[in-house]
């Protein structure tokens, strides 16, 4: 099987351009984004699903721009470790609802 994802913000990441300027994630090219799966086999709890969380809780704990968001997260959309750790300890487990995402192929 493949391996697994950090906990991440999708788009949240720095890229360069050809130029070496520093780029900001997909807020480069705009500010609305859909994100879909399609899955090449069933997923489940015991194979590893993929977990969510709502975007108003993105916003409660990230912040709600690009630069807030950012600053929570490494040079590749990851939540930093020291970040995770403190809100893991405080947060986590009282404010966050992580839901599980199953998937079926058909």
């Amino acid at each position: 099987g493949g391996g697994s994802f950090r906990m991440h913000i999708d788009g949240h990441f720095d890229w360069c351009d050809k130029y070496n300027n520093k780029k900001k994630g997909w807020n480069e090219y705009g500010t609305n984004f859909v994100n879909a799966v399609i899955p090449i086999e069933s997923s489940s709890l015991s194979n590893g699903c993929l977990y969510v969380c709502d975007i108003s809780q993105t916003f409660e704990h990230f912040g709600n721009n690009w630069d807030s968001v950012r600053s929570k997260l490494d040079g590749k959309a990851n939540i930093t470790f020291g970040f995770l750790f403190n809100f893991l300890s405080c947060h986590l487990k009282k404010y966050l609802t992580i839901l599980p995402i199953f998937l079926s192929v058909v």
